[in-house]
């Protein structure tokens, strides 16, 4: 049960049958339910996912340079999730907000931020993940898997913004700190970005990568990715590893064709061949080939894909498919990121960067248990074509603050020792209440052709 306050008035929940399990809240907690429930959802579930026990917990577990005297990790990491995710301007915003709970000053917080390792910014995202993926589970709002008996994995590279020039090196420079590249691998089944990358080393290539990736696959898995990840090596290591693969072809490959071209079919977006391909190092391989009609964003027509998997063409047009929709995680993924504030450029350090954006995912997986709730009640296809992430997180943002004030710390601790299964029930019970039309998006309609003035050829000569 959560902890109640004494002065407050209890309202005891409906049990969820499936489960036995009852929730209590208190009434000030009831009131923000009714008025602002995506914040109540979303700050239940982060005290389940990520409260102060599990951020140490991993801290004491992960770091290896770093360790505790008079500053908890948690505390450090729960200041920058209320700029990722609460709204608040900055770090120092923060700070002058809840001097009196943060023991130290504010230039040994940014030490305690810029000591972070690389490896505790994976462990953060990970291990929350983990737990995510059970409450998601225990709903049962799992998307089911485009090709039966494989489970599809995206991975999706991402590069920071450079930060303010705060560090010392820097400044008098026309240049700026920049953080290396990140590569989350995105679970499709469960929504969850399952696993990050990260590297504090900006000119490092995103190729460089590829062996972490390949340690975080398991076999049976599906990944998907671009055409930074087209390399004989990593193919090699995927099948031997009984990987699946479908990873677009990259200009540097020679390919030999074997056979002529299979057609799949035709639709309004193109046509969709394929055929075998035989590699420089002697391996062969199927090619999908997609023909638009119309360029691409990079001027390409044709895409080509590559996959270990043994082709049929009802098969050929699923992964074509799954790679058109590719676009859609992308893009979810740009939206969640975006909203959530995940570059925070005062920051001015490589590795405090690097934290900022891990709890930004964090946050992100977060939203997907959200999701998952809301898919429970409304169906994922609903949510997919109504659901406006920009309008549920502004709500979160707008609602904190005041939300803080009003229902103590103390009434949320207890949400971190909840069960997937007891978890679920309280997500439900706010859920059962929702009314999704704040939140629908509002599309535009088609746009119309812009029309093209005639010149006036009456001017006179200036």
């Amino acid at each position: 049960t959560i902890a109640i306050v004494k002065e407050s008035r209890v309202c005891e929940s409906q049990p969820d049958p499936s489960e036995g399990s009852r929730v209590l809240f208190s009434a000030r907690m009831r009131l923000f339910a009714q008025q602002s429930p995506m914040s109540v959802l979303a700050r239940m579930t982060l005290e389940n996912l990520f409260g102060a026990t599990v951020i140490d917990e991993i801290f004491d577990d992960v770091a290896r340079k770093q360790y505790t005297r008079e500053l908890l990790f948690s505390t450090a990491a729960d200041l920058l999730v209320q700029v990722t995710l609460f709204g608040q301007p900055s770090v120092n915003a923060v700070f002058r907000r809840r001097r009196s709970e943060v023991p130290v000053r504010l230039s040994a917080l940014y030490q305690k931020w810029q000591g972070t390792e690389p490896a505790l910014c994976e462990a953060l995202v990970s291990r929350p993940a983990t737990r995510a993926a059970r409450v998601i589970g225990r709903f049962g709002a799992g998307r089911p898997e485009p090709v039966p008996g494989y489970r599809l994995r995206i991975a999706d590279g991402n590069v920071l913004g450079r930060s303010e020039r705060r560090l010392q090196e820097l400044r008098g420079s026309g240049v700026a700190a920049l953080p290396g590249p990140t590569v989350a691998l995105f679970d499709h089944a469960t929504g969850l970005i399952r696993e990050l990358i990260a590297c504090e080393d900006g000119p490092t290539n995103e190729r460089k990568r590829i062996p972490q990736l390949l340690d975080r696959l398991e076999p049976n898995d599906w990944l998907v990715a671009d055409r930074n990840y087209a390399m004989l090596d990593f193919f090699r290591d995927l099948t031997g590893k009984h990987v699946r693969f479908l990873i677009r072809y990259h200009g540097s490959l020679k390919l030999d064709f074997v056979g002529g071209p299979a057609k799949v079919c035709s639709d309004k977006e193109g046509a969709i061949t394929h055929r075998r391909v035989r590699l420089s190092d002697g391996r062969e391989y199927a090619a999908i080939t997609v023909l638009r009609k119309k360029k691409a964003s990079d001027g390409d027509r044709a895409i080509t894909l590559l996959t270990n998997l043994k082709l049929t063409k009802s098969l050929a047009k699923t992964l074509a498919g799954v790679y058109r929709k590719r676009w859609q995680i992308e893009e979810s993924f740009r939206q969640r990121t975006q909203y959530l504030s995940c570059e925070v450029k005062s920051l001015g350090d490589p590795k405090a960067a690097l934290l900022a954006f891990s709890r930004a995912v964090v946050a992100y997986n977060g939203l997907a248990c959200v999701n998952a709730a809301l898919a429970d009640r409304f169906g994922h296809t609903k949510l997919e074509d109504e659901l406006s992430v920009y309008y549920v997180a502004t709500e979160i943002q707008l609602s904190f603050h005041g939300m803080r004030v009003a229902i103590p710390d103390e009434e949320w601790a207890g949400y971190a020792a909840l069960t997937p299964a007891a978890m679920v029930a309280a997500m439900r019970n706010v859920v059962k209440g929702i009314d999704l039309t704040p939140y629908r998006k509002s599309p535009r309609g088609p746009k119309k052709p812009v029309s093209q003035k005639r010149e006036r050829t009456n001017r006179r000569p200036r």
